[in-house]
């Protein structure tokens, strides 16, 4: 039989990043987040600050959504949510220049959209 290492805190830290990225504006933070680099990067910054748990399943086996696997106490739960909102600020505070990142191209359109009209009014100006 052969077996895996899963963390659990990953799991439940991603299911929290999109939970947390629902009440924020579109643009900057969903959009940021929504470039897998900016998202790897959140996702560690966040575990490198928390306590993980681990768990050994066998490979055949499928992780479930057993609540039992993914609870966590709720100072733990809130102090993995405080990481993930600080995270937000910080990643995009320290790196302004995140836009020069490939946005995905559904996004990209949407703000291209968007700008363009702008950008032609000023030079009628």
């Amino acid at each position: 039989m052969s077996y895996q290492i899963v963390n659990l805190t990953l799991l439940f830290v991603i299911k929290e990043i999109e939970d947390i990225l629902v009440y924020y504006p579109e643009y900057p933070y969903q959009v940021a987040f929504s470039i897998p680099y900016w998202r790897q990067r959140l996702i560690a910054y966040v575990l490198n600050h928390v306590r993980n748990r681990h768990i050994v399943i066998e490979n055949t086996k499928q992780l479930s959504e057993d609540p039992n696997l993914t609870s966590f106490p709720s100072d733990e739960r809130l102090r993995i949510e405080n990481w993930i909102r600080s995270g937000i600020i910080i990643l995009l505070q320290d790196n302004p220049d995140w836009d020069n990142y490939q946005i995905p191209q559904k996004e990209k359109v949407i703000y291209n959209l968007n700008i363009t009209p702008l950008i032609r009014d000023n030079q009628r100006n």
